[in-house]
């Protein structure tokens, strides 16, 4: 398969808790993969964006009681400030703390105070692109759900081509070990 390829795999809904059965953790090591390797710079101006942003804000604010006569303008004003510098503020802590993380579990995405978690059980397929050449906002990494028509999304600034590539090969360990017992068949 070229490096372009796109692989995408469907998952098994059924899971086996026997003893005897084989734990994800034997054939694929629990993963994180961080954003701030690609985000970093992203993240830090838009940190500072948004630090710039609130400070603003909140100075205008502050400037209220002794402007009478612009008060509904500062108020206005200073408001949208602090809410974009806090918008600014919360996009960058995903830039710089988010992550991806794949363990016995399932898929966790954690870009900052918000994100997304699939248990393997409601994992219908997973598609990851290694094309380098994508968009850096294009979907380089796609989970479908089971009940959902959109897939969950991680766009392709958001990782190296490397950590792709891990990914796809830890992914490809946990539908292995699905595919070693006949209740996790891969392709249902």
């Amino acid at each position: 398969m070229s490096e372009a390829a796109t692989l995408a795999l469907p998952v098994a809904h059924e899971f086996d808790n026997h003893a005897t059965s084989h734990s994800h953790a034997e054939t694929a090591a629990a993963q994180s993969f961080a954003f701030a390797g690609q985000r970093w710079q992203s993240g830090l101006a838009q940190g500072a964006s948004g630090t710039g942003l609130l400070g603003m804000g909140l100075f205008l604010l502050s400037q209220i009681g002794s402007t009478p006569a612009l008060v509904t303008q500062l108020a206005i004003l200073g408001a949208v400030c602090s809410v974009g510098g806090l918008a600014l503020l919360t996009k960058s802590i995903g830039d710089l703390f988010g992550r991806l993380d794949i363990d016995e579990t399932g898929i966790a995405v954690r870009p900052g105070l918000t994100g997304y978690a699939i248990a393997w059980n409601e994992l219908d397929r997973w598609e990851v692109k290694l094309n380098s050449e994508l968009h850096p906002e294009a979907h380089s990494i796609r989970f479908w759900t089971s009940g959902s028509p959109c897939a969950l999304f991680i766009p392709n600034s958001w990782l190296t081509h490397h950590n792709r590539a891990e990914i796809r090969r830890t992914l490809l360990g946990y539908a292995a070990d699905k595919a070693s017992h006949p209740s996790r068949a891969v392709g249902q």
